[in-house]
């Protein structure tokens, strides 16, 4: 929503789903490949969820020839793959207080500084805040990554889908994908009757 909101009207906007589809999965993919094998060619436990990067990687990386170096690398790595992801994660925010009367430079300090807030409650967790479990007997690391990816990001996507498919006029959605024939209806079948209901499906796995 957020890139799509700024993209130039010459983009088409199927070719760059598609390839961001492609090189997400793949990367994905290759990432799980390389860090499942060396937890388990080093015989730790793989079912840590989100401490894995931080508890048990560390533990299996320094067990490998120059693990401190490849240890710095992937976390150099993770904080690139972080910062470009949290652009589009602030932009609505500072857009809305950018509406609220902001300018762009105090919205984008505000909106930082409660991430950065929230990171380090999240890191803390691991220590002096171990014991803060404010809600459902998690502690905030848990919380922070466990309700956003299993509640809010199914819920968004749903609502996303459910306006294109839905609300918005089908002739600016044709407009906007460039696409007036047999390949917009499929779109617009796919997306009402199968991407909403699936979505809703994961969003009450994650629920029940």
């Amino acid at each position: 929503m957020a890139y799509g909101a700024y993209m130039p009207d010459r983009q088409s906007l199927p070719k760059a789903a598609a390839a961001v589809a492609v090189l997400d999965i793949s990367v994905a993919l290759l990432a799980g490949i390389a860090i499942f094998a060396v937890v388990f060619a080093q015989g730790l436990d793989p079912t840590q969820g989100p401490g894995l990067m931080f508890v048990t990687l560390p533990i299996a990386f320094s067990g490998l020839p120059w693990g401190a170096v490849w240890l710095s690398i992937f976390f150099l790595l993770l904080l690139l793959a972080t910062w470009t992801s949290a652009i589009n994660l602030a932009e609505p925010m500072v857009a809305t207080l950018q509406g609220a009367g902001l300018k762009r430079g105090k919205a984008t300090a505000v909106v930082a500084l409660c991430v950065w807030l929230m990171g380090l409650l999240s890191a803390l967790s691991f220590s002096t805040l171990a014991d803060f479990r404010p809600l459902f007997g998690r502690n905030v690391f848990e919380l922070v990554s466990s309700i956003p990816p299993d509640i809010f990001l199914p819920l968004g996507g749903m609502l996303i889908a459910f306006f294109a498919a839905w609300v918005m006029p089908q002739h600016k959605a044709q407009q906007a994908l460039g696409n007036s024939g047999w390949g917009f209806y499929l779109w617009l079948n796919v997306v009402r009757w199968i991407a909403i209901p699936l979505t809703f499906i994961v969003l009450l796995s994650a629920l029940f």
